[in-house]
């Protein structure tokens, strides 16, 4: 099997599915790459690299139900945004505004929990950049959420006590699956110019 990028995500995958672990997947790759492979350093790099790289796809059942978690998480925290907003709307007359209007102050109002969707679909198929990004959109709305009960403490205190609840319960979930499914390696070096690569969870 020549090692490109398609073939070995493809050979991950397969091989992750029939319960081989990464360091066997990675020394059979560079098997298949011929003799002097382990002598070129940017291809051993980038083999490796791809093959710690793969979306870990139910590395476990934690992660599933964890995952699950947070996007109810999600779904909970923009129903009670709308429920907070929806007051302040009324009281100002958006909803008599012409359609297009609405729409924007929408979009505009919900900007973040809208890039928060947005980022489910990496999420899903287990890019930790998407994690990490969920983790940092949700520390600083939780962090707005707290500041806006601390001063204004009458406004809808249920609501805004469970919003801040779901963006921590997003928070650690995120957190959670972003650090669980690290994949680490270290290149070692036999030799003069030979390269040996060591998986780590």
């Amino acid at each position: 099997m020549k090692p490109t990028y398609l073939n070995i995500r493809r050979f991950t995958r397969e091989k992750l599915k029939e319960g081989w672990t990464r360091q066997q997947i990675f020394d059979h790759l560079m098997e298949s790459a011929g003799s002097g492979a382990r002598n070129d350093y940017a291809r051993v790099m980038r083999i490796a690299t791809l093959v710690a790289r793969f979306p870990v796809q139910a590395l476990n059942w934690k992660i599933r139900w964890v995952r699950a978690l947070m996007i109810f998480g999600m779904l909970a925290a923009i129903v009670l945004s709308w429920l907070e907003q929806l007051p302040l709307a009324r009281m100002f007359g958006l909803l008599e505004l012409p359609w297009y209007i609405i729409g924007l102050w929408i979009v505009s109002a919900n900007f973040f929990n809208l890039l928060s969707i947005l980022l489910l679909g990496p999420a899903l198929r287990m890019n930790r950049k998407a994690y990490l990004w969920i983790m940092i959109l949700n520390i600083f709305l939780l962090t707005r959420w707290i500041w806006s009960w601390a001063w204004a403490p009458i406004a809808s205190p249920p609501v805004l006590l469970l919003m801040a609840i779901m963006r921590a319960i997003i928070v650690a979930s995120a957190a959670f699956i972003y650090f669980k499914s690290n994949i680490r390696f270290e290149i070692q070096k036999k030799g003069q110019s030979l390269y040996h690569v060591v998986f780590r969870t």
